[in-house]
């Protein structure tokens, strides 16, 4: 369901709980936004199960001290997220896994 909301406040809040998680499994975790403020309608609960699940699976198959990395950028029709994983340790078919769970 689509509600009005702000972005930013809601990744923050979303993505603060993998902080101690990375930092468990002693990884370098770095976060962005673009924008102070995104204020639009979105499906929370979708954009909740999306980023949990990205960011829940590349620090799960990020090896130790590593480092993860979430940017969001905001244009005025879209949003974009975008991450990056350095030492993935995954073989092939776990990298293959890695994306499928993401896919569905």
């Amino acid at each position: 369901m689509y509600s009005k909301g702000i972005w930013r406040n809601f990744l923050r809040n979303l993505v603060a709980s993998f902080e101690s998680l990375a930092k468990s499994k002693n990884l370098i975790f770095h976060y962005e936004q673009s924008h102070t403020q995104y204020i639009t309608y979105f499906d929370a609960d979708k954009i909740e199960k999306i980023v949990t699940n990205l960011l829940s699976n590349a620090i799960k198959f990020s090896s130790e001290h590593g480092r993860v990395e979430l940017r969001v950028k905001y244009t005025p029709q879209q949003v974009i997220l975008k991450y990056k994983i350095a030492a993935l340790a995954l073989s092939q078919n776990g990298y293959h896994a890695f994306l499928t769970v993401f896919i569905k």
